[in-house]
C-alpha cells in the first residue's frame, strides 16, 4: 500500500474511533471542551492593538527602517506634533484678521488643560521644551517651545494690534532668514529693485506644536485638543484643519468600534443561512436551527481562544485582525456543513455511535487537510517582514488551528446531541419539547453502553461495504445533487467542453499574469481611515496645499571628527553640492554655520584642536537651544566630541508615498560620498512607506511561492503525487487570476492586498481539496471492490465527487460571501479591500474547484480510458486494470 493511502487509512481509523467516542460520550467532550476553550480565552485580557502605521506597514529589513530606527536611538524620539491649518476665504491669511484668528489658536493650545483618567493634564506638561533655564523670573509657561511666524509678534494679540511695522514687512524681513513657503501655501511674492522678494499674500499657513515625547501627558492632551482647537476660531474668517500623532489611533479604533455592527451582521447572516441549510427549515424536528445557531459560538470559541493565547505570546493586535471573526466564520462553516452532510447520508437505520463513527472518519481527514494547509499558508508569513502581516497572519494561524480543533471537539458533541434530538422527535429550537405528529419509529436506535471488551470492537472500523464510483449509485440525492448528476457533471466532463474549459483557463491566468506589471503600488494613508474624518480631510489639504511642496530630510553624519579642518570643509562642500541640486529648495539652518558665527562674536580662538571647546555653551544659550537636538555629545564632557550630527534639507515630496522618493535621497546621499562621508544618510517619514510599496512586490510573491511549496509538501503526505500536483496548480493559479482581479477593479498592491493574496493560497485550496478527496476516496474504493478485468474510470470518479460533495462545497462557498458581504459597506477602503478579494477569492475558489480540478483529475490524473480499456481486453497474464495512482494492478490482486 502506497505511503498515502496508509496514511490516509489510519487518519480514517482514528477520525472513526474520536467519532464513536464523541457519540459516547457528548455531554463529557462538550463540557471539557467549553472549560478547555474559555480557559485560553483570558489571554485576551491582555491583548494590546498596534496602530502606528509606520511600525505596522514598513519592511523591518529596509533600509529606510533601520534609518528611522538609528535616528530614534540616537537623536531621541521626536514626540508627537500638534499641526494646525488655518485657510484665509479671503484668499490672505497674512492679513489682520487671518493674523488674529492664529492668535486664537494658539492662545488656546498653550493655556489647554483637562481631565484624564481623574488627573489634569496641561499643555505645558506635554510640550517640547529646548532648554531648562536657571532664572528664577522666567516665565515656565513661556518654556514651551511652540516655533511659528506668531513670535514676529511674541504671540500676543497686544502686540499685533499696537505694532508700527506692517505684517508684510514684518515676514518680508523673516524670509531673508528662514523659507516663507516652509509654513506657508501659495505664496505670493513680489520682485523689488534689488533684487528681493517682498512678501505679499499668502492662501494657508501651518501652525506645529511640538510635544516632548510620545506617550504620558504628551499623548494624553491630544484628543482634547483635536476637539477644541477648532471651535476657538471664527469660521466666517478661516477653513481651519488640525491632527496629531494619536489622530491615527483615535480614527482606526473609530472605525473598528464603528463597523462592529457591520460584523455582528455578518455573522448573523451566516448563522442564518447555516441554520436553515443544515435541515429542511419547514420540519420542527428535522431542521438544525439551534444547531446552525451553535456554529458561531464554534467559531467564537475558536478566535477567543486564538486571540488570547497571541495575546500571552506577546502579539500585538493590528486593526485589520478585528476581520478574522467573520472570515473564521466563512470558512469554518465549509466544516460544519460537511460534517452534517456526511452524517446525514449514512444510512438513519445503523446505530448512531457507527453512524458518527463513519461520517467523521469520511469528513475528518479532508478537514484536517484544509485546517493543515490554512494554517500553513498564514504560518508561512509569521516571520515576514511587514509587521502588520507578520501580526495578522499569527492571530489567523493560531484561531484557524484552534477551529479544527473546536470543531471535532464543542461542535461534534453539539451535532450528536442534536442527532440524538432528532431521534426522539423533539423540536430543533427546542429541545425539550417533543414536535407534534413526530415519529421515531424510523430513528436508530439508541447508544447502549458496551462492556470494554466490546468497546473495543466496536471502535474498530466496520466491515467495508462494496463502494462505487458511479454517479448514478447516489443514494437518495437530493435537489441539487440531481441536477449535477444529470446536467453539470455529464456537460463538463465531456472531452469537447472540457478541452474549451482547460483552455479558458489557461487564457485566463495568463491574462493576469501579463497585468501584472500595470498593477499599482502603494498603500495612501487615508485608506486606512474612516470614509468622514477630520483626520482624513487634515490628510487631503496638506496634500493639496503643503505635500506637493515641501518635504524635511534629515542628513545625518556618524562619527566624524568636527575639530579637524578638512571636515568641516567637506562638510560645507557637500552642504552647498546639495543646496545646488535641482529638485531642493532651501536647507535649513545648522548647528556648525550658526556655531561659527557665535564663536565670530565671541572672538574665539580659531586655533586647530579647541574648536569645539566652547559648544556646550552655545547650545545652552537662548536662541541657540534649537539646534540641541541636532547634535549627539555628552553634556558633562562640554560637548568636545559629538558622535553624531544632522541637518535638514527642503525639496519637494509630491504626496510623501511615491517610490520616487527614493531616487531623490539617492542624490543626496551621492553627494555626501563624493566628501567622504561614507556612513552618513538621509531620511524622511515618506521613505518609509516609499520603501513599503517598493517591497510589497517582492514579499507578496516570495510568500506566495512559500505557502505553494508547503502546500504542495502537505498534499504530497495525503495525495498520490499527481492530484498534489493539480491541487497546487489550481491554488497557484487562483493567485494568478487574484492579481488580474486586482488590476481590473483598480485596487492597488500593497499590504492589505499582500496579506488577502497569502490568505487566499489558505482559503481556496479547501474547496479543491474536498472534491479531490473524495475524488481519490471514491477511485482507489471502485478499485479495490472492482472485478477482474473491471475498468474503472477516473471519469466517473470526478463525476461522483461532483455529486456527492459538489453541493457541500457550493454551500460553504456561498456562507463565505454572505459572511463578508456586509464589509462592502464598511467605512473604510482597507475593509472594502476584504470584501473584494475576499470575494475574488471564493469565486475563483469554487470555479478552479468544481470546474478545472475534476476536468484534471478525470483526464490527466490517470491512465486514459481507451489505453486501459485495450490492456483490459487482450486476456492473459498481460491483462490489467487501472488504479488510482495511474499504475497497473494485476487481476489477481
Amino acid at each position: 500500500m502506497p505511503v498515502q493511502e496508509r496514511v490516509h487509512h489510519e487518519l480514517a481509523r482514528g477520525f472513526d474511533s474520536w467519532g464513536r467516542f464523541v457519540a459516547r460520550n457528548p455531554r463529557k467532550v462538550l463540557v471539557t471542551s467549553l472549560f478547555f476553550f474559555i480557559t485560553l480565552f483570558a489571554g485576551c485580557l491582555r491583548l494590546r492593538p498596534e496602530n502606528r502605521s509606520y511600525y505596522l506597514w514598513v519592511p523591518t529589513d529596509s533600509k529606510a527602517y533601520r534609518d528611522w530606527k538609528y535616528v530614534e536611538d540616537r537623536f531621541g524620539i521626536q514626540g508627537h506634533n500638534l499641526v494646525f491649518y488655518a485657510r484665509a476665504k479671503s484668499g490672505n491669511i497674512f492679513d489682520f484678521d487671518g493674523i488674529t484668528q492664529l492668535m486664537r489658536a494658539h492662545r488656546f493650545t498653550v493655556n489647554l488643560q483637562t481631565e484624564v483618567r481623574g488627573e489634569t493634564v496641561k499643555f505645558t506638561d506635554a510640550c517640547k521644551r529646548l532648554a531648562e533655564f536657571d532664572d528664577p523670573d522666567y516665565d515656565s509657561d513661556k518654556q514651551c517651545h511652540t516655533p511659528s511666524l506668531l513670535s514676529l509678534w511674541n504671540y500676543e494679540e497686544n502686540t499685533l494690534i499696537g505694532s508700527k511695522t506692517p505684517i508684510l514687512d514684518k515676514l518680508t524681513a523673516l524670509h531673508q532668514f528662514t523659507n516663507v513657503e516652509s509654513f506657508a501655501a501659495n505664496v505670493v511674492f513680489e520682485e523689488r529693485d534689488d533684487g528681493s522678494k517682498k512678501v505679499v499674500s499668502a492662501e494657508a499657513v501651518a501652525l506645529v506644536f511640538p510635544l516632548r515625547s510620545e506617550t504620558g501627558a504628551s499623548y494624553d492632551i491630544q484628543p482634547a485638543w483635536n476637539d477644541g482647537v477648532a471651535g476657538v476660531v471664527d469660521r466666517d474668517v478661516v477653513e481651519v484643519f488640525r491632527f496629531s500623532n494619536r489622530s491615527f489611533d483615535d480614527e482606526v479604533g473609530r472605525l473598528v468600534s464603528g463597523d462592529i455592527p457591520l460584523f455582528a451582521l455578518g455573522m448573523f447572516i451566516i448563522t442564518l443561512f447555516v441554520s436553515l441549510t443544515l435541515g429542511p427549515p419547514t420540519s420542527l424536528h428535522r431542521s438544525r436551527v439551534l444547531l446552525g445557531v451553535m456554529a458561531i459560538a464554534n467559531v467564537l470559541l475558536a478566535v477567543g481562544a486564538g486571540f488570547g493565547i497571541s495575546a500571552l505570546a506577546g502579539v500585538r493586535f493590528p486593526v485589520i485582525a478585528a476581520l478574522l471573526p467573520l472570515i473564521l466564520l466563512g470558512v469554518q462553516v465549509d466544516s460544519v456543513i460537511i460534517f452534517v452532510d456526511n452524517l446525514n447520508a449514512e444510512p438513519p437505520t445503523d446505530p448512531l455511535e457507527e453512524r458518527v463513527g463513519k461520517a467523521v472518519s469520511r469528513a475528518g481527514p479532508a478537514v484536517l487537510v484544509t485546517a493543515l494547509t490554512t494554517v500553513t499558508a498564514f504560518a508561512t508569513s509569521v516571520s515576514t517582514v511587514m509587521p502588520a502581516v507578520a501580526m495578522f497572519a499569527s492571530f489567523a494561524a493560531i484561531s484557524f488551528a484552534l477551529a479544527f480543533a473546536v470543531a471535532n471537539t464543542f461542535f461534534l458533541a453539539l451535532l450528536v446531541l442534536d442527532e440524538q434530538r432528532l431521534q426522539a422527535g423533539r423540536i430543533s429550537f427546542a429541545p425539550c419539547l417533543r414536535a407534534p405528529g413526530a415519529h421515531t419509529t424510523d430513528a436508530a436506535p439508541p447508544v447502549v453502553a458496551l462492556p470494554a471488551a466490546d468497546v473495543r470492537v466496536a471502535a474498530a472500523p466496520p466491515p467495508r461495504r462494496s463502494r462505487s464510483n458511479k454517479p448514478e449509485d447516489v443514494k437518495d440525492p437530493n435537489r441539487t445533487q440531481r441536477l449535477i448528476r444529470t446536467y453539470y457533471a455529464p456537460t463538463i466532463l465531456s472531452l469537447p467542453v472540457a478541452a474549451l474549459i482547460v483552455l479558458a483557463f489557461v487564457t485566463v491566468a495568463a491574462l493576469s499574469a501579463s497585468v501584472f506589471s500595470r498593477v499599482e503600488l502603494g498603500l495612501p494613508i487615508e485608506d486606512v481611515l474612516p470614509d468622514v474624518s477630520y483626520l482624513r480631510d487634515a490628510l487631503t489639504f496638506h496634500k493639496r496645499f503643503f505635500g506637493g511642496q515641501t518635504a524635511f530630510a534629515q542628513v545625518v553624519m556618524r562619527g566624524e571628527n568636527f575639530e579637524r579642518e578638512a571636515t568641516r570643509d567637506a562638510y560645507r562642500r557637500a552642504r552647498r553640492s546639495i543646496v545646488d541640486l535641482p529638485f531642493v529648495t532651501h536647507v535649513a539652518p545648522d548647528w556648525l554655520t550658526r556655531y561659527e558665527f557665535w564663536r565670530a562674536m565671541k572672538g574665539h580662538s580659531s586655533e586647530e584642536g579647541h574648536f569645539l571647546d566652547g559648544l556646550h555653551d552655545f547650545l545652552g544659550e537662548i536662541g541657540n537651544t534649537v539646534f540641541q537636538d541636532d547634535v549627539v555629545c555628552d553634556r558633562e564632557s562640554s560637548c568636545k566630541h559629538p558622535s553624531d550630527v544632522r541637518y535638514f534639507v527642503i525639496y519637494p515630496s509630491g504626496s510623501g508615498a511615491q517610490i520616487e522618493q527614493l531616487a531623490l535621497r539617492a542624490q543626496i546621499e551621492r553627494e555626501l560620498r563624493a566628501e567622504g562621508f561614507d556612513s552618513a544618510f538621509v531620511f524622511e517619514e515618506g521613505f518609509l512607506t516609499a520603501e513599503s510599496d517598493e517591497a510589497a512586490v517582492y514579499l507578496t510573491w516570495t510568500n506566495l511561492v512559500y505557502a505553494l511549496v508547503a502546500i504542495f509538501g502537505i498534499m504530497l503526505i495525503f495525495n498520490p503525487l499527481p492530484i498534489a500536483f493539480w491541487i497546487t496548480v489550481c491554488v497557484a493559479l487562483i493567485d494568478v487570476d487574484l492579481v488580474g482581479a486586482i488590476w481590473a477593479v483598480g485596487l492597488k498592491l500593497n499590504s492589505i492586498t499582500y496579506v488577502n493574496l497569502v490568505m487566499a493560497v489558505g482559503l481556496s485550496v479547501d474547496y479543491c481539496v474536498h472534491i479531490a478527496h473524495t475524488f481519490n476516496d471514491a477511485h482507489n474504493g471502485a478499485l479495490a471492490d472492482a472485478a477482474p478485468g473491471q475498468i474503472v474510470h477516473a471519469k466517473d470518479s470526478a463525476a461522483y465527487a461532483l455529486v456527492t460533495m459538489g453541493a457541500s462545497v457550493i454551500k460553504g462557498g456561498v456562507t463565505t460571501v454572505l459572511g463578508v458581504l456586509v464589509i462592502a459597506f464598511a467605512s473604510s477602503v482597507v475593509f472594502r479591500t476584504f470584501f473584494a478579494m475576499i470575494s475574488f477569492t471564493v469565486l475563483l475558489g469554487l470555479l478552479h474547484g468544481i470546474v478545472l480540478l475534476p476536468i484534471l483529475l478525470a483526464y490527466v490524473t490517470v491512465l486514459p480510458p481507451w489505453c486501459c480499456a485495450k490492456r483490459a481486453h487482450a486476456g492473459g497474464e498481460a491483462s490489467a486494470k487501472p488504479s488510482g495512482l495511474g499504475r497497473p494492478v494485476p487481476e489477481s490482486v
